[in-house]
């Protein structure tokens, strides 16, 4: 995963030195859940929603097809119900997401189609649990790591992207995406986590 990450940033560092790039930036709200499976019968999760902001890089390649890699900025998470009292964990990642792109020509503008994997790592995000029927108690900052006795959740996650919608005389596109984390970012070796969030952005080139 650290390697992953490390090849991403020197890919990133790398194009911006190309003759042939395309910056912009994408801001957006989306909707995050998890996908768990704690070995408890009563376990269920509700989503959580956010806010997000990303910058790429846009290459075109060959017979409409582009590189996009980029970075982004966001919340992930969920409220995770069991036999005990709901958890909200919210964790913030720094995301490297690298797109391949096909762009297909209507109207004024392209629509477009696209996929590619991401690496992530977490910095920040809160812990809530439920202690009254009235609401979330005050949480505590994730602690993250490997060790299931003093760790919330593992700091990388990694997945697939997948994305679609439309540019607009190439300036600005609007762009639905979902992420499928593959990471299992639950720190015991019994039951698993992971990551899942759909996008709803607006994209300025520049």
């Amino acid at each position: 995963m650290k390697k992953f990450l490390l090849l991403s940033l020197f890919i990133l560092s790398t194009s911006a030195l190309l003759a042939q790039k395309r910056l912009g930036v994408k801001l957006g709200y989306h909707i995050s859940s998890m996908q768990f499976n704690l070995e408890d019968p009563n376990e269920s999760s509700s989503s959580l929603s956010s806010f997000h902001a990303s910058a790429f890089l846009d290459f075109p390649l060959k017979k409409g097809f582009y590189f996009q890699p980029g970075v982004s900025l966001l919340q992930k998470g969920a409220v995770l119900k069991n036999a005990g009292a709901p958890v909200e964990l919210n964790p913030v990642y720094i995301e490297i997401p690298l797109n391949l792109l096909k762009k297909f020509d209507m109207g004024k503008g392209n629509v477009l189609i696209g996929a590619g994997p991401y690496g992530a790592i977490g910095f920040a995000g809160s812990v809530i649990k439920s202690t009254n029927p009235d609401g979330l108690s005050p949480g505590h900052p994730i602690v993250y790591g490997t060790d299931a006795a003093k760790n919330d959740i593992k700091r990388f996650d990694y997945g697939f992207n997948m994305l679609g919608g439309y540019e607009f005389d190439r300036n600005i596109s609007l762009v639905i995406g979902y992420g499928l984390g593959m990471a299992n970012i639950w720190p015991p070796s019994s039951g698993s986590l992971k990551n899942r969030v759909v996008t709803f952005s607006i994209g300025i080139t520049l």
